[in-house]
């Protein structure tokens, strides 16, 4: 359901923080959140400290920068952790 709200929300011009309003995307849960949560922060990242809040514009560039790496494949960092779908996604 969230994908197709967020296929929506994408044609008809709401935010994507009205389809996950502080809720991370289910690929960063079932791809990042093991490494980059509370007790592990690899490199100093705690995903579920930042909330996913894309109308803040300082969350929105931290959010950013993630998506950024995730897109260039340098995380996580073996391909075979995430789809190509889900990294597209």
């Amino acid at each position: 359901m969230k994908s197709m709200l967020r296929l929506f929300g994408i044609l008809f011009g709401f935010p994507i923080s009205a389809v996950y309003p502080q809720d991370v995307p289910p690929q960063i849960e079932q791809s990042c959140i093991d490494c980059h949560d509370a007790e592990t922060k690899k490199g100093g990242l705690d995903l579920t400290a930042l909330s996913f809040d894309l109308g803040n514009s300082a969350m929105r560039e931290r959010w950013a920068r993630v998506h950024d790496r995730v897109v260039r494949g340098e995380m996580p960092p073996k391909a075979s952790d995430m789809s190509a779908e889900d990294r597209a996604t």
